[in-house]
């Protein structure tokens, strides 16, 4: 995926500051992410560096969160599992739409 289709398709997802997560980057979520057009086989959020625009990063949402596509250092990384981990269940309940983004931010956890 091009860079700027990435951009593109963050701005369909709703976007977390550093401040509200505890991590160095903004986190992109997508609700109802399972029934978008152009779906992903894997839950996911996207990362982006020092401004929204700058995506680096999509990571899966689950117990072990991975690298998809884009790179994350091994320190960053560690900390975006922990933060995915701490958050999965809302995570999860958000990507297939049994919580809105409202309450999805009410409810996330800082690492």
């Amino acid at each position: 995926m091009s860079k700027s289709k990435d951009i593109i398709n963050m701005m369909e997802m709703a976007n977390l500051r550093p401040r509200n997560t505890g991590l160095s980057f903004f986190v992109w979520v997508d609700e109802m992410g399972e029934y978008r057009k152009d779906k992903h086989s894997t839950p996911r959020i996207k990362l982006a560096k020092d401004t929204p625009k700058n995506f680096i990063a999509s990571v899966s949402i689950n117990k072990n969160a991975t690298v998809l596509a884009g790179d994350v250092d091994a320190g960053e990384l560690t900390s975006v599992k922990k933060w995915v981990s701490l958050n999965y269940d809302l995570l999860i309940k958000h990507w297939k739409g049994d919580i809105d983004t409202f309450e999805l931010f009410k409810k996330l956890q800082k690492v």
